[in-house]
C-alpha cells in the first residue's frame, strides 16, 4: 500500500544509484466494472498483481498496490531500456490475459458498450494499462515527493493518450 510505496520512496533517496519508478492505471476500468461487475473487476487487478509480483519479484524491483487499479514499480540500477521493456512485456501479458474474463462476443468485438460517464452508451475497448516512468539517474538527488508525484501525473496523462501507453520521464 501506500505506506510501503512512500517507504520504498524514501530508501530511493540515495543519490548514487539509479532509480525508475513507474505509476501503472488500468484504462477503461469503469466501464468494464460496471458491465462485469465488481467481482469481474478485482478479477482484474487480482490478475494484473499476480504478473506483477511474477515479474518483478526479486530484490531490485519493488511493487506497490496504490489503491483500485493503480499500481506502483520501483527499478533499482538498472538501464532505463530494460525497465521500459520489462513493463512492455508486463502491460502485453495483461492485455493478453485479460481478455479471458470478456464475454466471447466483447473479445470478439475488441470492445464492449457501456455507458460513459456522462450517462450515453458508447463502445470502450478492452482493458489496457497506461504507464508513466520517471527515470532517476545517478548523481542526482530525488525530488520532493510532491514534484514527484505531480511529474508522474502529468506523464500517467500522457501515457493514455499515445498510442504506446507508456510515458518516460527523466527528473
Amino acid at each position: 500500500g501506500n505506506i510501503l510505496i512512500q517507504d520504498y520512496l524514501a530508501s530511493a533517496a540515495d543519490p548514487a544509484a539509479i532509480y525508475h519508478f513507474a505509476y501503472l492505471d488500468f484504462d477503461y476500468f469503469k466501464p468494464f466494472n460496471d458491465t462485469y461487475g465488481f467481482r469481474t473487476g478485482d478479477r482484474a487487478i487480482l490478475m494484473f498483481a499476480d504478473i506483477l509480483r511474477g515479474a518483478f519479484g526479486r530484490s531490485d524491483r519493488f511493487v506497490g498496490h496504490v489503491g483500485g487499479d493503480d499500481f506502483f514499480v520501483g527499478f533499482t540500477n538498472m538501464s532505463a531500456e530494460d525497465a521500459v521493456a520489462e513493463l512492455r512485456t508486463v502491460l502485453k501479458k495483461f492485455k493478453s490475459d485479460v481478455e479471458s474474463l470478456y464475454a466471447p462476443e466483447d473479445r470478439q468485438n475488441g470492445y464492449i458498450v457501456a455507458k460513459s460517464r456522462a450517462g450515453k452508451k458508447a463502445k470502450f475497448p478492452l482493458l489496457t494499462i497506461s504507464g508513466a516512468m520517471i527515470h532517476k539517474a545517478a548523481g542526482r538527488p530525488l525530488p520532493p515527493i510532491d514534484h514527484l508525484s505531480a511529474t508522474i501525473a502529468d506523464a500517467k496523462k500522457a501515457a493514455k493518450e499515445s498510442v504506446e501507453k507508456l510515458v518516460r520521464v527523466e527528473i
